[in-house]
């Protein structure tokens, strides 16, 4: 696992010095799992929950500087998984009609960092100064999700609309994006997805569909460079059953196109920190001044396995 914790305004240039998206393109290298279970006591009637893994890194280093230069260093991490809980509730009150909620809970990978630095004198005195830090990356809101699908003889068509509390979004260290008068503070979202297949023989079926994500990054003429922009996603899939040793079994293939639109930012001068405020104008090195574009693709190809018991 690799997990990249970023700053999103000038303390970034004593780093990649460059700019880094929030929600497309980097991520960190990092496997996830995931378990669930799904009950359904009537006909018309299921549920299920889900969690998804999490971790939290703590770290404790301590040097200690004796006498006349002498070194010592010693340290201590570990890992701490936490669970991103997702609950669900499906319905369908006739043949062709279903109906669904999906509730996720907020998550995001944490860092907490201990420096301890001890000096020893030459007369026996020791100073101790201790050092903490606190990070957090890949955060994911409170999302609320609506679904409705429809079902006639081999085909289907889905829909549905999900409300993320991005208001809540927390930075590298902890803190909310820089909100001068509220004017950069992030806002809630709407994520919208239809989708439709073809179930064109008893073993196979077709899958296509289309989403739009909203943004909830205001324009970032300011000091903070949280690289980001509206989302279309283009998705096709197929699925084959078959049996392996009397067992039901789905194989899945997909293949998907995420479109970042295109955004030119223009800083405001007035707005970027002075890094140097006896120099005369304004001295920074702020990776995103006096401004950038943004836009792109990025293509995913996936399969899955699905097995009945």
């Amino acid at each position: 696992a690799t997990m990249r914790f970023r700053h999103f305004d000038e303390r970034e240039q004593d780093f990649s010095n460059r700019l880094h998206m929030v929600r497309f393109g980097e991520w960190n290298d990092m496997i996830f799992f995931q378990t669930g279970a799904a009950y359904r006591p009537l006909p018309w009637f299921s549920f299920g929950v889900s969690l998804k893994t999490n971790f939290l890194l703590r770290s404790r280093t301590t040097t200690s500087f004796v006498g006349a230069g002498e070194v010592t260093q010693n340290g201590a991490a570990d890992f701490q998984i936490r669970f991103r809980p997702q609950v669900g509730l499906a319905f369908r009150p006739l043949d062709w009609l279903h109906l669904g909620i999906t509730y996720r809970m907020e998550s995001r990978l944490e860092g907490e960092f201990e420096t301890r630095i001890v000096r020893e004198d030459g007369d026996g005195g020791v100073t101790v100064t201790t050092e903490k830090d606190e990070m957090t990356s890949m955060f994911q809101p409170h999302e609320v999700a609506l679904g409705i699908g429809v079902e006639r003889g081999p085909w289907f068509v889905e829909a549905a609309g999900t409300w993320a509390h991005w208001s809540a979004f927390r930075g590298v260290q902890r803190q909310p994006p820089e909100a001068e008068g509220g004017r950069f503070a992030w806002r809630e979202t709407a994520k919208v997805a239809l989708s439709g297949g073809w179930a064109y023989a008893p073993w196979a079926e077709a899958l296509l569909g289309v989403a739009f994500h909203q943004s909830p990054v205001p324009g970032q003429v300011g000091r903070t460079n949280y690289v980001d922009g509206h989302l279309l996603g283009l998705t096709a899939g197929h699925a084959f059953r078959f049996e392996l040793l009397g067992l039901p079994m789905e194989v899945g293939l997909t293949f998907q196109a995420w479109h970042l639109f295109e955004e030119t930012v223009r800083k405001d001068p007035a707005l970027i920190l002075d890094e140097d405020p006896e120099s005369p104008g304004l001295q920074t090195a702020n990776p995103g001044y006096p401004g950038y574009r943004v836009g792109g693709w990025t293509f995913v190809a996936g399969a899955s396995l699905r097995l009945e018991m």
